[in-house]
Formats: C-alpha cells, sequence, structure tokens
C-alpha cells in the first residue's frame, strides 16, 4: 500500500515539473500567481477560521482575475520576451563586432 502512494507521489511530482518547465504554462502561472497573490496569502496566513478564510479570498476571484488578466499577460510575455531579445540581440551585435576588432 505504501508503495501505491509513492509511486501516486512520483508521478505527480514529474507531472508538476513538466508543467512548470513549459514555456507557455509557466507563463500562464507566473501571470495569474502575480495577479491573484491576495487570494494566496489570504488562505494561507490570515488567522480567522477557514470558513471565513474562503469567503474573503473569494472576494478576490473573479473571471477577469482568475483566466482573462493571466491569460492576457502570458500571451504578452510569450510574445514580447522573444520580440526584446531580439532587438537587444541585434543592438549588442555591432559593439561586439567592433570590441572584437572586426
Amino acid at each position: 500500500m505504501l508503495e501505491f502512494f509513492k509511486e501516486i507521489y512520483a508521478s505527480v511530482k514529474s507531472n508538476s515539473s513538466e508543467i512548470v518547465k513549459n514555456y507557455y504554462i509557466g507563463a500562464f502561472i507566473f501571470s495569474w500567481l502575480t495577479i491573484n497573490w491576495k487570494f494566496g496569502l489570504t488562505i494561507l496566513f490570515s488567522e480567522s477560521k477557514i470558513e471565513e478564510r474562503i469567503d474573503k479570498a473569494g472576494f478576490y476571484l473573479t473571471t477577469d482575475k482568475c483566466l482573462t488578466l493571466p491569460f492576457i499577460v502570458s500571451v504578452s510575455i510569450c510574445l514580447l520576451l522573444p520580440i526584446i531579445n531580439m532587438i537587444i540581440a541585434y543592438a549588442q551585435r555591432n559593439p561586439n563586432k567592433y570590441l572584437r576588432g572586426g
């Protein structure tokens, strides 16, 4: 029986690791946590009863904050970061040639 739980734990751990390593899902998780930080702090660190914590935290979660805003931010991250990296690489190309004597 203990072996069964170890296998489940290993499976969940490997799946979680793969999800976080995925660029798009990782960006969505990052943006969701950034936007909904009050929800997590209320659930974790509030000193009231669990029912009151859930009620308080429920006020922070709306459709916009749960899906729309994190989706927009994650798409922006996935599109803008490569473009910014290309601009920086292009801007550094000429100074690097000059420093190398080319």
